[in-house]
């Protein structure tokens, strides 16, 4: 299957420019960023965002991804802590390439699409969390500060269980991590982001990935394929 909708113009730099002008009837455009660890389920997303009735104008070539999260972060300076071990962890597990798919709408107020993005966002997050995992780090071993913590798991009668991993001090850090990021609810924001990508050199022509290449994503659940565009 192909995502793509041709008969949206590719030329959408003129609509973020001058968003503030665009009419109801006239296409409002954002997008979705499917991290490295999304690989394996890409195309249930692909078909998530396509049946939701958001038209994919086109899907762009991520090839480093942990750049391109840090300076979509750049305002949130604690954020750091967090992408630094994760990005590690994708690098180690998944790799560093992304999928960047711009969708858009039409006969709907920016504020409104804004909305929806975020609401498919949010449900693709939760249709592929895992229950029963999370991740802990220990930051220490990756350049951060020991801070001599105590990783513990306690039983209900307040003795420690032994574990495997994590016996010593450290700086650690447990939660989850998701698949799928998307601007805020503001169109501010998405258009802050999504001229931050473009000045970064990701939405250009060249970055688009031809339909051979998304058929081997879809059908071998990695993002590896976009090396053959470099």
């Amino acid at each position: 299957m192909d995502y793509t909708n041709p008969t949206v113009s590719l030329d959408f730099s003129q609509a973020i420019k001058n968003f503030q002008t665009l009419r109801f009837e006239d296409f409002k455009f954002s997008y979705f960023i499917l991290k490295p660890n999304a690989a394996k389920h890409y195309k249930a997303i692909m078909n998530e965002i396509h049946n939701s009735q958001f038209v994919v104008v086109n899907q762009y070539a991520i090839y480093d991804y942990e750049t391109v999260n840090m300076a979509l972060h750049l305002d949130q300076p604690t954020a750091m802590k967090y992408i630094i071990p994760i990005s590690r962890l994708y690098k180690d597990f998944y790799g560093n390439f992304g999928v960047l798919v711009v969708v858009a709408k039409r006969n709907i107020t920016y504020e409104n699409f804004c909305l929806q993005v975020v609401a498919m966002k949010k449900n693709l997050r939760q249709k592929f969390e895992l229950s029963y995992v999370s991740y802990a780090f220990d930051t220490s071993s990756l350049g951060a500060k020991n801070e001599r913590q105590r990783l513990l798991v306690v039983a209900s009668d307040g003795t420690e269980v032994k574990k495997d991993k994590f016996n010593e001090e450290g700086t650690f850090m447990v939660f989850s991590i998701n698949e799928i990021h998307s601007p805020d609810e503001s169109v501010s924001n998405t258009i802050s982001e999504m001229n931050l990508l473009e000045q970064m050199g990701v939405l250009v022509a060249e970055n688009i990935i031809p339909r051979g290449t998304v058929n081997s994503m879809r059908k071998y659940h990695t993002f590896e394929f976009l090396k053959d565009m470099i």
